[in-house]
């Protein structure tokens, strides 16, 4: 590692940088002992963040579920099992066993196409302003939008929202019965290129994520009141969906579907409320696998999931995205998708043998490491190392790590004034960040500068070499 002149991104005062010659041992345990202290809860931290309805999505940028915080993001085929509801193949209280008290409020005209219903207030929420539930029946090609929010947050978040432009038809998915895997998923209808666009399709109901608020019976029936308002064929595919099997009332099937099908938005990204999409059909047939072959983002101005494909992908191949993590251990993954999904994950990755596991394990957590030392600004990464960060997204299929990664070469070269080098790396990392993450790839003004003016960019002959010091 080098050390460090002036990181003014990452730390708010320079220290003077010390030879590795000189320090102690003493100091190089403790960094060590605080480093692994970091990595274990940045484990933790990953789990968190992935178990939220994100599922994965915010972490690189990758608003993909979150990795934006600790800059990481979320081939293979998938055997993993889930568990389908047994709800009749239509919400309409006329078809369903379920309790049948009428819960469809009365509407009223609201702003650009929407009706609002009558509003209440959270008993939980410490905040006397109500919720409300704002319905567009004439968007999503019919199948609707259905958004709970309070007044006074909708309508700052309608200036940005686009629902105009109508998302066609996924052309390159093929949904098909999978009953080894609980029962449907989606293959791919065509042979797809790495970076190609495999679909986007729009939510059609938005909720606010927040379980303290929403996990009570007041939460459960506001959700059912929102989705019965939705069209009819709406309903019979949100029927469909998993849940966990266990439900007795519409109120619980709705909640636990739900929570098990929907991916983390922001209904004004100006804003820090966390909002659960649900995205119907094809979107919400891909199955799991820890080394997905697709990768996805939410736009927030129009509320649609963007997938793109992260290597070649054959005809009548399925198509998978991950529900957690991929930078996580093999036994947290496999931990986490069993507690909240219910199904054993048997993919490639995770059918490994327990040795080869334990060496994938390892890189991983060397990831984490180098990661983290680049991020905590105390010293710079070789240029050694960040070839071990390259070198281990690729063997680990890792194409979120792998942005931050060519990012992260790109200012270590800089660094070295490798101007060259480094603007190669920023295209790689603006190529990938712009097609995985989208166009609210958080280094993407960064990158550029890095790409059209390295020097400019803070990290230009930002080192101290040992022998200097």
């Amino acid at each position: 590692m080098t050390s460090l002149v002036s990181r003014p991104w990452l730390v708010s005062a320079v220290v003077k940088p010390l030879s590795k010659n000189s320090m102690s041992l003493a100091l190089h345990l403790s960094s060590n002992l605080i480093l692994n202290t970091q990595i274990f809860k940045m484990l933790h931290f990953l789990l968190a963040l992935s178990s939220l309805p994100y599922i994965l999505p915010m972490l690189v940028g990758c608003e993909s579920i979150n990795h934006h915080a600790i800059d990481l993001i979320p081939s293979s085929e998938l055997h993993c099992k889930k568990w389908d509801s047994p709800l009749p193949s239509r919400l309409n209280v006329a078809n369903s066993d379920y309790d049948v008290s009428p819960t469809i409020p009365q509407m009223e005209p609201f702003k650009n196409g929407f009706l609002k219903s009558n509003c209440s207030r959270n008993p939980l929420d410490i905040d006397p302003e109500p919720f409300c539930i704002f319905l567009n029946t004439k968007v999503n090609q019919g199948m609707g939008i259905v958004i709970i929010s309070k007044k006074s947050v909708f309508e700052a978040s309608l200036p940005k929202l686009d629902f105009s432009t109508e998302l066609p038809v996924p052309s390159t998915i093929k949904i098909v019965k999978m009953p080894e895997k609980g029962g449907a998923g989606a293959v791919a209808s065509q042979d797809l290129k790495r970076g190609q666009t495999v679909g986007k399709v729009r939510a059609v109901a938005l909720f606010p994520h927040d379980q303290s608020l929403w996990g009570n019976e007041f939460g459960k029936r506001f959700y059912r009141q929102a989705i019965e308002l939705l069209p009819h064929r709406t309903q019979d595919v949100i029927a469909s969906l998993h849940a966990t099997g266990m439900e007795e009332t519409k109120e619980e099937f709705i909640a636990n579907a739900l929570k098990q099908n929907t991916f983390g938005t922001h209904l004004n990204p100006a804003s820090p409320i966390v909002y659960s999409a649900l995205v119907l059909e094809p979107a919400v047939r891909f199955n799991h696998d820890c080394r997905p072959n697709v990768g996805y983002y939410i736009d927030h101005d129009t509320q649609s999931i963007h997938m793109t494909a992260f290597r070649p992908i054959l005809a009548g191949e399925e198509l998978t995205i991950s529900y957690r993590a991929s930078e996580l251990t093999r036994k947290m993954r496999q931990d986490s998708l069993s507690a909240n999904y219910g199904f054993q994950c048997s993919c490639s990755h995770c059918q490994m043998s327990s040795e080869e596991g334990k060496k994938s394990d390892g890189r991983v957590l060397r990831l984490l490491q180098l990661q983290n030392i680049h991020s905590t600004g105390v010293e710079w990464l070789s240029i050694e190392e960040v070839t071990e960060l390259i070198k281990i997204c690729e063997r680990e299929n890792l194409p979120y790590s792998m942005i931050n990664a060519n990012y992260i070469a790109a200012q270590v070269y800089n660094a070295h004034g490798r101007t060259q080098e480094a603007s190669d790396f920023a295209k790689k990392a603006k190529r990938d960040g712009l097609m995985y993450v989208g166009p609210m790839w958080k280094d993407l003004e960064e990158a550029q500068i890095l790409i059209d003016s390295p020097q400019k960019h803070n990290s230009y002959l930002n080192i101290i070499v040992d022998d200097e010091i």
